[in-house]
């Protein structure tokens, strides 16, 4: 009872189960049942308000199965005062799952052991069907396409960078490296210019970070004149 329409029973999360439901009219907000079933190991209750025999007099759509019906159960909760957790039943794992492949892809993946906590969830899988791939949206570092491109003593450096991953751009002459610049955590095209070179052979490349994974991209010679 966390999350969903039953979460205003949060504060008996782990001692109590909880589910509601809303009957509505067909073709309109309104609405003719409402209630919520909820149950620990030592109780079951259930709250339901409605209409009597269905007649005209419907119920408006705040009036609803997470609202008025759990708001009771709540009451009555707090009065019971249930304080025994419920067993794991044998079979059962609790696991973390990557929460930006389940939100933006709807897809279950199991969360890399080295990112952040804030980009995982944790839920419950029957152990015959929990996830066994590994989410690599956090994990593994890609690149884009680097385009490049010359106009007189300029040289302007393009690619496309994704989310979550720090770029750092390097140009190389006569066996030196030199770090150009960084761009981190964009969605947005990269555009970067490097002015006034003297003539002579360049080379041009990123390598692209990841929760310490990181991938190199071609090197891609230009020549200046």
């Amino acid at each position: 009872s966390r999350n969903g329409t039953g979460k205003k029973l949060s504060t008996y999360a782990d001692y109590v189960a909880s589910k509601t439901g809303t009957n509505g009219v067909h073709n309109s907000t309104l609405n003719t049942d409402a209630y919520c079933l909820s149950y620990s190991t030592e109780y079951t209750i259930c709250v339901w308000i409605g209409i009597k025999d269905n007649d005209s007099l419907y119920m408006p759509q705040t009036h609803n199965g997470g609202n008025q019906p759990t708001v009771i159960s709540k009451q009555i909760w707090d009065y019971l005062k249930p304080a025994q957790k419920f067993d794991i039943p044998k079979g059962i794992e609790k696991l973390n799952i990557d929460k930006l492949s389940y939100q933006n892809e709807n897809n279950i993946y199991l969360a890399n052991e080295n990112i952040s906590s804030r980009y995982t969830i944790s839920e419950y899988f029957n152990e015959r069907f929990k996830p066994k791939l590994v989410a690599e949206i956090l994990t593994t570092p890609s690149i884009n396409s680097l385009d490049v491109t010359i106009k007189k003593n300029n040289v302007f450096v393009y690619f496309k960078p994704e989310k979550f991953t720090k770029y750092k751009l390097y140009r190389s002459t006569n066996n030196e490296n030199i770090l150009l610049n960084i761009f981190e955590n964009t969605e947005q095209s990269i555009q970067f210019i490097d002015e006034n070179l003297t003539p002579n052979f360049y080379e041009y490349y990123i390598i692209a970070e990841k929760n310490n994974n990181k991938k190199i991209s071609e090197k891609i010679k230009v020549l200046i004149t």
